[in-house]
């Protein structure tokens, strides 16, 4: 069965011990490898979130799950109160502008289609 962590774990705290204790669980979920990670819900953890307010989330998550086995996704029309639809995809993009074409199709597009069972 695959198993979807939402949200990221939603990392409320986000203290120094908050985010270790987050990024441990993190490790211990990665371990199962019928699990994967939906990156989104930033707007639920910080209506004012900024880039780099989600720029650490996302690279831990990539860094620990790795492109395979993570994705992004909407929390569309929850995080509305914290920016808009585009806003939010753009910085997707911007925070993965270093990962390669295969790895950001991975997460943006083949992961998704594969772990929903979408049509290609």
């Amino acid at each position: 069965m695959q198993f979807v962590l939402s949200h990221c774990g939603l990392p409320q705290n986000r203290s120094g011990d908050g985010i270790e204790r987050w990024r441990n669980a993190l490790r211990e979920f990665s371990k199962r490898h019928n699990v994967v990670c939906k990156m989104s819900g930033f707007g639920m953890m910080n209506r004012s979130w900024q880039i780099d307010d989600i720029r650490p989330i996302i690279l831990d998550i990539i860094g620990v799950f790795g492109c395979g086995r993570c994705f992004f996704g909407s929390n569309f029309p929850v995080d509305r109160f914290a920016g808009s639809y585009k806003r939010t995809w753009l910085a997707f993009f911007e925070v993965t502008n270093g990962l390669s074409a295969s790895e950001r199709n991975a997460v943006f597009w083949a992961n998704p289609v594969r772990v929903y069972r979408l049509p290609g």
